[in-house]
């Protein structure tokens, strides 16, 4: 048993009854026969009965036709994969870790050797023939094919996903806690071609098995070790069967290995470009130098910037002048460049002194301008695409724009109304004809309606009721007040306590008060109660001292409902309920007369009442309230503009990477002398923000014209792209967007000042097939470290991932990092404080594979993660009785062993590299 991490490899399990088989695997066939079927001894005994002792013969593989197609959970490749590196090996998984072994009839040799009943054969299309309406195939030369039938022990193994610490006997306790930690493997050992088609199948490993998978009789006396191939055997039946295709040769470590550290050419970045005739016949073209060198957005960490403009150059002013012709011309239009960035800075003219420095360098050298017209081009190229995504945003702004234009003609024709004829109204007509918005406008404090229910003015006089009666035309008015008063003179009166509502009601002298009642026999009538009227006490009256003057009551008592009460005499002085009763009534008295009479309520104050309805009312406040109350866009905010009901003007935004249509424009924009990068080259580059900035202006300049051509509710100042690089599925924590939008700007900033970051990026290319076949690998920066007591640089703990990521076709990858060139490179100085970066490629972890290495050439193998196909005699297949070619390993491990020894030496690690920066610059 062989242990790598947490994974442990067994040769192979029994469990259950067939581990007390104990008859050992002869490993080929045998005379005589071997038995077709293990048997173990067994004994019963009943109660007292005799002891009766018998051999139970267990299921062979005789006795098994099929698989339960269930019974498999992995196979690698996977079906129908096309680019199977071709010095892996196949191979098949199966839930339960004993079934390659369960109906093997024999026991395990002392060496650990185990056939098992099933075995991997893998064959190339034309090397097979299906058997018709049997699932069987005819192999004429199963013989070579095959592996060897005496080898097959060493072909399948127990995978644990646990250290058993060197224990087998640990795999029932392991396996009993979670089966899903151990599976079985059937590996073949066949060394397959590149760009072949091949067909796995899982066959029976003996002869009997074959038969009965066939559908013959199997022989009574077959003998049950005979392997089913080997000995002429051409037509096998097939329990499980997939199909894939190798790709090219080459697996992840050898392409890995090709990649050579270079310092990349200066021209890389850089290329020339003819300025001698910009524009012939509207402005004489640069012929000191006659060339500049055009930059991309990546350049070579050695390219140097041409020096322009030299002292005496005409060229910007003679640019300078023809551009401000075509801006300020009011004949007919002049065909002249574009001032790119005009709108975005806020101005008509190039030259100004009020430009921002940006938008003066970048149209006036003609390196930027070309940068910017690269932007231009691709949006004239995809402006049918663009305008498609661009309207599927607008969506509701239109609709809105409709219900905008709406609200400003009924604000005109609103504000007419209101100025012509309610806001001259006088403060109590315009109190009582706003009436029902009391509610819904505040006055200081409280709601109008509210001041108008503190004040001295009832709110009835503003009912539409009491309106309607008391109109100046109305019945009422005319009886009452005659032709001369009007109804809203009651508002005034009434307001300034002229006029009341009312007279105070006066207290009765006498009140209706019950005497007696008396009732006539006969239940036929109604019960009659004889009143008489009594001087009453009016309220106003009731004071302490009257209550004091009210004769004595000894036969005073309280009684409940429906008690009959008995006379007393009326002499004599109070009972105690009487005098408590009085003493009562008198302090509840005493106290109404302490409390004070509420004041009276305050005037209205009309005028200000009025200043307040007569703001409210205004249509520039009211209908742009109530309009832009419907709208919910979130950010979009409508009321902070000078106009709140003017249309709303949108930008519509792009989040597509943009280096990705300037490359398909040409990689040469975005990697001047991109050929010059050799084949399996990793190195550094730099960014180019002058370019990136330069080509995004561009590219907003020209959306902003096409989006005004096609009637687009734009202002043309939007920036459409602010994302140049690919920043999806970055770890690094990069910036949403690479630059500011374009109108924020600073006006005193300089072409280059504006991205996200400042400072320019190092960016790591990769050039080869490892990234175009293993995409998914892992990249990124870690930091180097000095080993105590010096020697060679070692990876630290500090990681970063790359900020953003791109390709050029076909095979180059290059990705961005948050470092500089003096941070990555750092110093030679052993134990130094700036020992640099490396940039590690790793291959991503997944399911266990195995296999060998590409031939490696002479080169010699001191360890098995060095073994290679090379190392091993030639042949379909590993021969497992032969030494290995120039290889000699101390690993306790050893070649044809064990079947967990070779699944040891098997299993693929997942390969890391790390190049140190210094290695990749000058």
């Amino acid at each position: 048993m062989s242990t790598i991490a947490r994974y442990s490899f067994l040769s192979w399990a029994k469990r259950g009854i067939g581990a007390r088989v104990t008859a050992v695997d002869p490993l080929d066939a045998t005379n005589p026969p071997w038995p077709q079927r293990a048997s173990v001894p067994v004994s019963l005994v009943v109660n007292e009965g005799p002891r009766i002792d018998r051999r139970l013969a267990l299921y062979g593989p005789g006795d098994i036709v099929s698989l339960d197609a269930r019974a498999v959970v992995r196979t690698d490749p996977r079906p129908d994969v096309t680019d199977f590196e071709p010095n892996y090996l196949a191979s098949v998984e199966f839930y339960d870790e004993d079934l390659p072994w369960r109906y093997t009839p024999a026991a395990a040799t002392p060496e650990h050797r185990l056939r098992p009943w099933i075995a991997l054969v893998v064959l190339a299309d034309g090397e097979f023939e299906r058997v018709p309406r049997a699932k069987a195939i005819r192999v004429a030369d199963a013989g070579n094919l095959f592996p060897s039938p005496t080898e097959v022990w060493a072909w399948a193994h127990v995978h644990v996903n646990a250290d058993l610490g060197g224990d087998p006997t640990q795999l029932d306790a392991v396996v009993d806690a979670n089966p899903d930690l151990a599976v079985a493997r059937l590996l073949s050992p066949r060394r397959l071609r590149a760009n072949t088609a091949y067909t796995a199948f899982v066959i029976p490993t003996f002869e009997s098995g074959r038969f009965a998978g066939l559908g013959l009789d199997v022989p009574d006396d077959l003998d049950g070790a005979k392997p089913s191939w080997g000995a002429g055997q051409d037509q096998f039946p097939f329990y499980v069967e997939w199909s894939f295709r190798t790709g090219p040769a080459g697996d992840f470590e050898s392409l890995i290995r090709l990649l050579e550290a270079r310092a990349l050419d200066p021209r890389v970045g850089l290329r020339d470009m003819d300025v001698q005739a910009p524009a012939p016949g509207l402005i004489a073209g640069i012929t000191n130098p006659p060339s500049l060198g055009l930059e991309g957005a990546l350049r070579s960490l050695q390219t140097v910037s041409t020096s322009w403009p030299r002292a005496g150059e005409a060229f910007p002013d003679r640019l300078t002048t023809l551009v401000n012709a075509s801006i300020s011309s009011t004949a007919d239009p002049i065909v002249a460049p574009p001032l790119y960035g005009r709108w975005h800075a806020a101005t008509s003219s190039m030259g100004s002194s009020n430009n921002p420095p940006w938008i003066e360098a970048l149209n006036r050298d003609p390196r930027h301008r070309a940068a910017a017209g690269f932007g231009a081009e691709v949006i004239r190229r995809n402006q049918e695409q663009l305008m498609d995504a661009a309207w599927r945003q607008v969506g509701a702004v239109l609709e809105a724009n409709r219900a905008l234009s709406i609200a400003q003609l009924a604000r005109m024709t609103a504000r007419s109304v209101h100025t012509r004829h309610l806001s001259t109204l006088p403060g109590d007509q315009l109190v009582a004809i706003t009436a029902p918005v009391h509610g819904r406008i505040l006055g200081a404090a409280v709601t109008v309606r509210e001041q108008v229910k503190r004040s001295a003015v009832p709110s009835a006089v503003f009912d539409h009721g009491f309106r309607r009666i008391a109109r100046g035309t109305g019945p009422l008015a005319r009886r009452f007040f005659g032709p001369s008063r009007r109804q809203s003179s009651l508002v005034v009166r009434l307001n300034a306590r002229d006029l009341t509502a009312s007279r105070t009601a006066a207290a009765p002298d006498q009140a209706l008060v019950l005497d007696a009642i008396t009732a006539r026999a006969s239940s036929v009538h109604a019960r009659v109660a004889t009143a008489t009227m009594r001087p009453a006490l009016a309220e106003r009256h009731l004071t302490s001292h009257a209550i004091h003057a009210v004769p004595a009551r000894p036969g005073f008592r309280l009684s409940t409902p429906g008690e009959r009460v008995t006379p007393h005499s009326a002499s004599g002085a109070d009972s105690s309920e009487a005098a408590r009763f009085r003493q009562a009534l008198v302090g509840l008295h005493a106290t109404l007369e302490a409390t004070p009479a509420p004041p009276p309520k305050p005037m209205l104050e009309l005028d200000a009442v009025r200043a307040t309805l007569v703001t409210a009312t205004d249509p520039a406040h009211s209908i742009a309230s109530r309009v832009l109350s419907r709208f919910r866009t979130a950010g979009l905010d409508l009321g902070g503009r000078a106009d709140p009901l003017e249309t709303i003007m949108t930008a519509p935004q792009f989040d597509r990477p943009m280096y990705e249509p300037l490359a398909e424009l040409s990689p040469e924009l975005l990697l001047p002398n991109v050929g010059l990068v050799t084949q399996n080259t990793i190195s550094l580059l730099q960014t180019n923000s002058q370019f990136v900035e330069s080509y995004l202006v561009g590219l907003n300049h020209e959306m902003a014209r096409e989006l005004l051509w096609r009637e687009y509710p734009t202002d043309q100042r939007g920036t459409y792209f602010r994302k140049f690089w690919d920043t999806r599925d970055s770890l690094g924590g990069a910036a949403t967007y690479d630059i500011d939008a374009i109108h924020e700007w600073p006006r005193a900033s300089a072409l280059g000042d504006h991205v996200s970051g400042g400072a320019e990026r190092l960016v790591l290319i990769i050039r080869g097939d490892v990234l175009k076949k293993y995409p998914t690998a892992v990249i990124y920066a870690v930091n180097a470290t000095w080993p105590a007591g010096g020697g060679k640089r070692a990876l630290g703990t500090n990681v970063k991932y790359p900020l953003f990521h791109g390709s050029i076709p076909s095979d180059i990858t290059f990705l961005g990092f948050d470092l500089t060139v003096d941070e990555a490179k750092g110093s030679d100085d052993v134990g130094g404080s700036r020992p640099g970066w490396f940039f590690v490629i790793k291959e991503r972890p997944g399911e266990p594979r195995f296999g060998l290495d590409e031939p490696s050439g002479a080169a010699a193998a001191a360890t098995w993660d060095d073994l290679s196909w090379s190392h091993v005699a030639p042949g379909g297949s590993p021969d497992l009785s032969s030494t290995l070619i120039n290889a000699t390993m101390s690993d306790s491990a050893r070649w044809g062993a064990t079947a967990a020894d070779m699944a040891w030496i098997l299993y693929q690690d997942p390969v890391l590299i790390a190049v140190h920066a210094s290695e990749m610059l000058p």
